[in-house]
């Protein structure tokens, strides 16, 4: 990929939480899509949005483990490779009679469902808007404007115009 100065799309962790680091910083801002099957990969929403900040991403916000994540996996794979139409909503409704059994399964998230993930992205938007706004304004320094995040302050970008489909661009 490299010789061919290709970047990864997608971007899966299942592995275990100490060393889903080393993932996370190799993460491309052109990640479509993040899936994280470790445990507890719901908390890593900002590491990971601060890199691909209009990635769809699906993460456990319990205990990962390879009964869920593997046939998950698997099942996206074949899903997108059918050439079926890509929602969310479609495919989770198409996995959920396979997995819904297994109670992990429940505490996995799928991007049109991450209400955390929606707002900060909602939030940031907005939020760049009224800087730019009121700088655009302003003759001098800004005074009682939202400040522009710092370097080191979550990125977080907005969805696409559907935050529910993944498209293959």
């Amino acid at each position: 990929m490299q010789k061919r100065r290709l970047l990864p799309r997608v971007i899966v962790h299942r592995g275990h939480s100490p060393y889903v680091d080393r993932t996370l910083e190799r993460l491309p801002a052109t990640a479509a899509l993040v899936f994280l099957g470790n445990c507890g990969g719901y908390s890593l929403l900002d590491a990971v949005l601060r890199r691909a900040p209009e990635a769809h991403i699906i993460a456990t916000k319990g205990i990962g483990g390879i009964r869920v994540n593997d046939p998950l996996l698997k099942a996206l794979n074949e899903y997108l490779l059918s050439g079926k139409e890509m929602t969310w909503a479609s495919f989770w409704k198409h996995i959920e009679p396979v997995l819904g059994g297994n109670p992990r399964f429940a505490d996995y998230v799928p991007p049109d469902r991450n209400t955390s993930v929606i707002f900060l992205q909602a939030y940031q938007s907005v939020m760049s808007t009224r800087w730019l706004d009121e700088e655009e304004q302003s003759d001098g320094p800004l005074h009682g404007a939202v400040p522009r995040p710092e370097s080191g302050a979550p990125l977080l970008g907005a969805y696409a115009s559907n935050p529910c489909t993944l498209t293959g661009s």
